[in-house]
């Protein structure tokens, strides 16, 4: 093995040992800006309007670590430690991220994101501020630490005008840090993300230590081994502090808090919707037998979420995980407005609440500069020095036996976690230190952003036709998708009530569908030696089987020249007739179908194609693809991963005729996107 392999490897090692997920990238140089500091005032995005969010599997922006990686050192966003006192910038919107390629993270138009910032390698104890525009002495924080401490704490924060963040190291003169940033969403202006639904009374859905019962835990494993992924359902699960399920099946996002608890090494806990038994970002650092918690914004897979324990060889660690919130695509929750970082009270300095906390005694806290109508903060609880271990919770309400925690400190030292919660009744939220009997601990408030319902939003439409009973699976045959397709929309028709004339009855035979693809070979252009297709049997097929004659004038075909102008047409059709609408995906190779949508601005069912697409409600049916009445930003349907893209026709077509429209070739359809539409 030559040196520059053994030196990756060795770095690779450190950096396990140290807790922090190594980085990796797909070719080495510098990510983003390059080294250096600013002094110059930034002013924080202003939008009038509601932004609402996009969240993404974690991806780190940020590592000022010269990690070594194919032969070459390499930096991502900034190159080269912090310097106490020094502010530094580096961009968010429009950078990229470790195996992104040449895709950026985040859309040039962001005004916030939500992320995970960790401190390492500090060299005095201190504080990291980060925000759209900090300064050397300003007086929020975002991340409290001592040395050799690695701290990991999670941000929902507005961005500067230009798309970038801030940060500063607060210590001694001299003492210097690396600082890592792992973006987990971003939110833009208007209503075509998802929007957010506080939950009053947080709910722990995960609790890996054998405490509740004797060997019960809460959850579907135990204490998790090193390197093993897990995951745990978030939707429809009836958390401890809950009476029944608070996160609906339309949820693609959660608010939590996790705690990492009886680690026995020094290691991290990876989180995310999918996660690999080496993960290249982290949630929470911990030391051995030490209680270390973090927030989270993350997105779900499958009403699901998965973690992963990274320690020493044959480690172990208990993870608990507490629900305070969550994502939904619609608009009816609240719209997130960033603000410039502010602390609005800190009981060490008599600024808010005067005096210390004592344990177990809440107080309630007025919130200055929240408007009226607001139903949320977003922020950031610092607590101080505690005299003992303990930790400290931020809820709308006071609690009387509070289940869940929002930062862990042990004493004497000071530790921060940013949080989502619901505001209370007179825009209040209520503290509480819980320590051992006759402890103190001073806490600190900084509010980055507020939750509001969004009055200035275009109206929003929506539609779902699908019935569950109607999915017809192409398996075991795999090459009949336009066959079951055809089955599964004509029985979402039978079911939503307009079977008028429909002879097709739902069944679950494999040999019906054998039956359509043999009528639709018969009747139409597609080849038989060709796992492409065409949509000319796929309109035959549902006009034969549906309505009794090939030439019925139910379903037509048609092409256009973008993907906008064919998406108007999908939801215009759909709204309409609501009968599902085909379209052909994959670049032609593959059919799926649109049984419902969300559009904001004039209804289409009218007629109007002034609207703009949120999203649509998409089934594939291929039985391994599991896209059953799937929701799809239009931003990913336009060009996210190729399973939901839908992508101009790039098969060659056949030399048959079509015996309805008799056309021939592939002028008709190739280079364009193909739509199997109703007209009546």
């Amino acid at each position: 093995m030559g040196r520059v392999a053994v030196a990756a490897v060795q770095t690779m090692l450190a950096l396990l040992v140290i807790g922090v997920a190594p980085s990796l990238a797909d070719s080495a140089g510098s990510y983003g800006a390059g080294a250096g500091s600013s002094s110059r005032s930034w002013a924080a995005a202003a939008p009038t309007s509601g932004s609402t969010y996009t969240a993404v599997p974690p991806r780190r922006i940020l590592d000022t670590r010269p990690t070594v990686y194919s032969g070459n050192p390499f930096n991502i966003g900034l190159s080269g430690k912090f310097v106490a006192g020094t502010v530094r910038r580096f961009a968010v919107a429009g950078a990229h991220y470790v195996g992104g390629g040449s895709a950026p993270a985040v859309p040039a138009n962001a005004v916030a994101v939500t992320g995970n910032l960790t401190i390492v390698y500090e060299t005095a104890p201190g504080v990291i501020d980060l925000g759209p525009a900090v300064t050397a002495g300003g007086a929020t924080s975002s991340l409290n630490f001592v040395p050799g401490e690695t701290r990991a704490n999670n941000v929902t924060l507005g961005l500067a005008a230009d798309g970038y963040l801030s940060a500063v190291y607060r210590a001694t003169a001299g003492a210097t840090t690396d600082l890592i940033f792992d973006l987990t969403g971003y939110f833009l202006p208007g209503a075509g993300g998802a929007t957010y639904h506080t939950v009053i009374t947080p709910g722990r859905v995960l609790d890996t230590r054998p405490t509740y019962g004797g060997n019960t835990h809460i959850g579907p494993f135990g204490t998790l081994p090193n390197r093993t992924v897990r995951s745990f359902p978030i939707v429809g699960v009836t958390g401890l502090g809950w009476s029944s399920p608070h996160v609906p099946s339309t949820a693609v996002a959660v608010t939590g808090n996790v705690t990492v608890t009886n680690a026995t090494s020094l290691g991290y806990v990876a989180l995310g919707p999918t996660m690999s038994a080496y993960p290249s970002t982290s949630t929470a650092n911990v030391a051995a037998w030490t209680n270390v918690a973090n927030g989270v914004t993350v997105a779900l897979y499958r009403g699901s979420l998965s973690v992963v324990w990274c320690g020493t060889i044959g480690s172990s660690a208990d993870v608990i995980f507490d629900v305070t919130g969550y994502f939904t695509s619609g608009p009816d929750g609240l719209y997130y407005y960033p603000i410039a970082p502010s602390r609005v009270m800190d009981s060490s300095k008599n600024l808010g609440i005067t005096g210390p906390f004592p344990s177990r005694i809440a107080q309630l806290f007025t919130l200055p500069g929240v408007p009226t109508g607001a139903a949320g903060i977003s922020g950031n609880l610092t607590l101080l020095t505690p005299t003992t271990n303990g930790w400290a919770l931020i809820t709308p309400e006071i609690v009387a036996a509070p289940k869940t925690s929002t930062v862990n400190a042990s004493a004497g030292l000071s530790e921060a976690n940013g949080f989502d919660v619901t505001i209370g009744t007179s825009n209040h939220v209520a503290l509480e230190w819980a320590g051992e009997v006759g402890s103190t601990a001073n806490l600190s408030l900084d509010i980055t952003g507020y939750w509001t319902p969004d009055t200035s939003a275009p109206a929003t439409w929506t539609l779902d036709i699908s019935d569950p009973r109607a999915d017809r699976w192409q398996d075991p045959d795999l090459t009949a998708c336009t066959a079951a397709a055809t089955e599964s929309m004509l029985n979402d028709i039978y079911y939503n009530g307009s079977a008028s004339g429909l002879v097709w009855q739902p069944t679950i035979s494999y040999t019906d569908q054998e039956a359509i693809l043999a009528y639709e070979r018969a009747n139409m252009t597609m080849l038989t030696t060709s796992a492409g297709t065409d949509p000319h049997g796929w309109r035959n097929a549902l006009n034969y089987y549906g309505w009794g004659s090939l030439t019925a004038a139910v379903y037509r075909d048609s092409s256009y020249t973008s993907f906008d102008t064919a998406a108007k047409a999908v939801v215009s059709a759909l709204a309409r007739y609501h009968k599902p609408v085909g379209i052909l995906s994959h670049a032609g190779h593959h059919s799926q179908y649109v049984v419902g949508y969300m559009v904001t601005g004039d209804d289409p069912s009218t007629g109007s194609t002034n609207f703009t697409i949120v999203g649509v409600d998409l089934t594939d049916p291929l039985q391994s693809a599991g896209y059953r009445d799937t929701w799809v930003y239009v931003t990913d349907w336009r060009s996210g991963p190729y399973g939901i893209q839908f992508a101009p026709y790039l098969e060659t077509d056949s030399p048959y005729q079509d015996p309805v429209d008799g056309q021939i070739g592939t002028t008709e359809w190739y280079g364009k996107w193909v739509v199997i539409d109703p007209v009546g």
